[in-house]
């Protein structure tokens, strides 16, 4: 089968999360990706949880990528670094702008020798500005974007997504505009740069609420509610909570005629149909309306008295969406990595220092985490880089 990336390289420089999930996304579309890595490796090479001596946020995080190590601080470093960009269909580079002109790393100076490069530049917080060049974790840049306002009990400490939303979102975003710049290469001939910042992608993901929440003529809806209004926790039954909704948000559209009220009938709940505080199709007291948290003890009076199982089958029979909260026994187990680590072999990586390409031995020093370490051995500095490694389909321009 013929892949859509079966004819694009990437060299990607970036470390983490974010940027090698877009190479991560490019390699499952076809692309060639060489990771490059410093000599002491990508930091992610050392986030638990282990599997052997390996971590398995990099091994997720980095299938379909051969991989080489260089000193780019060094001058024959940097003359590796600028072959390899000049071979380069793509190349992303997570580094702050200041210090990536420095390196030689930026888009105009790898650019000048490779007109039809297409650059990915991802940083925390944009290329321009203030904030251009200051270093950023995940949390840190879901602080700055306002997300944990809407998490947690209001009044309360603030409480962070749980997940690394700017990370993977960041790398989304930037796998969309390479993407474009792609086919822009096709038309034109020649390349661009592609600049994502992950503070920016989070907002992009908030254009909802913050149009929802400016100016508003009247300050009503989720979208406006949502950071003052207590956690989402679902609906207690007699075993367990489930969440469920009845209108609009189950899918369908406005037109789609609602069974609340028979819902509402089969459990014995008929006098909140004349209750005027909930809607005629269960709008506003299920899923995420507006009234869910003051109505929900009018429910939970008639679901005690019934699984969530029963409650769950019963809305769904209702055209209604619902789930249970449950977890198997085989799902607390945990997950079974090893078979990844099959999948997912750690390409031996070859190491270039300031002088020469050399061989040497396994380092064995037990903090190194790093599969793949070799000890360099200097013959001599004034020894030049041997050309050997070259990534797979590529040769050295002259």
């Amino acid at each position: 089968m013929t892949v859509a990336l079966h004819d694009v390289t990437v060299v990607d420089f970036s470390q983490g999360l974010s940027g090698p999930f877009c190479s991560l996304l490019l390699g499952d579309l076809g692309a060639r990706v060489i990771k490059v890595e410093p000599l002491e490796g990508d930091w992610a090479r050392q986030l638990e949880p282990w599997q052997g001596s390996h971590s398995a946020v990099f091994l997720a995080l980095n299938r379909n990528k051969a991989s080489i190590a260089i000193d780019y601080q060094a001058t024959a470093g940097r003359d590796v670094v600028q072959r390899l960009a000049r071979c380069a269909d793509m190349v992303l580079c997570d580094i702050p702008p200041a210090h990536a002109r420095a390196l030689g790393l930026d888009y105009a100076t790898l650019a000048e020798h490779n007109p039809q490069l297409i650059y990915g530049g991802l940083t925390p917080f944009g290329e321009h500005g203030p904030w251009a060049n200051r270093n950023a974790s995940e949390l840190v840049v879901q602080a700055a974007s306002g997300y944990p306002r809407y998490l947690g009990t209001y009044g309360q400490e603030p409480v962070r997504i749980g997940a690394d939303a700017a990370s993977i979102v960041g790398g989304t975003f930037l796998l969309q505009g390479l993407l474009a710049a792609l086919l822009y290469r096709q038309h034109h001939g020649y390349g661009q740069c592609v600049a994502v910042s992950q503070l920016g992608a989070l907002y992009a993901l908030k254009t909802i609420q913050i149009a929802a929440q400016y100016n508003p003529d009247t300050w009503e809806g989720y979208h406006c509610w949502g950071p003052y209004n207590p956690p989402d926790t679902g609906w207690q039954t007699q075993d367990r909570p489930m969440v469920f909704s009845f209108g609009e948000f189950t899918g369908g559209g406005p037109d789609k005629q609602s069974q609340w009220s028979a819902f509402c009938r089969a459990l014995g709940l008929d006098h909140l149909l004349a209750d005027p505080r909930f809607e005629p199709d269960g709008k506003n007291s299920t899923g995420l309306g507006a009234d869910v948290a003051p109505l929900r003890a009018e429910y939970e009076a008639a679901f005690r008295h019934h699984t969530a199982a029963e409650l769950v089958a019963l809305i769904r029979h209702l055209e209604g969406a619902a789930l249970g909260a449950t977890v198997s026994a085989q799902c607390r187990r945990p997950f079974p990595i090893t078979h990844m680590r099959r999948s997912l072999p750690t390409r031996r990586r070859r190491y270039y220092n300031s002088c020469s390409a050399f061989q040497g031995q396994r380092e064995s020093s037990p903090r190194s985490k790093i599969p793949g370490i070799f000890r360099p051995s200097v013959p001599s500095c004034s020894a030049a880089p041997q050309r050997w490694g070259t990534p797979r389909g590529l040769s050295w321009p002259g």
